[in-house]
């Protein structure tokens, strides 16, 4: 583990040092400064430690990058959610009082999922794939459940004319 409680100097005013004659001629400068903290030492000892800990993890990265790659091409075609696009119309009359759609369609089962898309539009999106996207997102289509066979579809305001959107379907 590396050291990190390292501290900084902190000083009571400006750095002081006091010149001392030395017998041979030479001067030697004493830090006579007032600390309020006195600072940690950085030595080649650190720096040698986080040096050592770099080129340790350097080397293990390689072998850690194999395993993991090795762990993802274990993973098989069928584990991975499967989807499903078709477009569908959800006719006017279809909507109960509660504002749900039942839709029939051979995909579905207990567990997959169901989201609801506006169908594609043109690149750019005329004034009239404008209107028809605000129109349907206004419904609000939602998910509202399934069995085997059968998607229930929620709608926030019931469509008041026959829509055509896209189904993913997600097992």
């Amino acid at each position: 583990m590396l050291k990190n409680d390292y501290k900084d100097d902190v000083l009571s005013g400006k750095r002081k040092y006091q010149v001392t004659n030395n017998e041979d001629g030479t001067i030697s400068l004493d830090d006579v400064t007032v600390y309020e903290q006195q600072g940690t030492v950085f030595s080649a000892n650190d720096l040698n430690a986080i040096t050592n800990t770099v080129n340790e993890v350097n080397q293990k990265l390689p072998t850690k990058l194999s395993q993991l790659i090795n762990d993802a091409n274990y993973l098989k075609a069928s584990e991975i959610p499967q989807a499903i696009e078709k477009t569908v119309t959800l006719l006017q009359t279809g909507w109960n009082e509660h504002n749900i759609y039942s839709l029939k369609d051979s995909n579905i089962t207990r567990t997959s999922h169901q989201d609801f898309y506006p169908v594609k539009v043109g690149n750019p999106p005329s004034e009239n794939d404008l209107n028809y996207l605000k129109e349907v997102n206004s419904y609000g289509f939602a998910d509202g459940g399934q069995t085997d066979g059968t998607c229930y579809i929620y709608a926030s305001k019931k469509p008041v004319k026959d829509v055509q959107v896209i189904m993913r379907v997600t097992k």
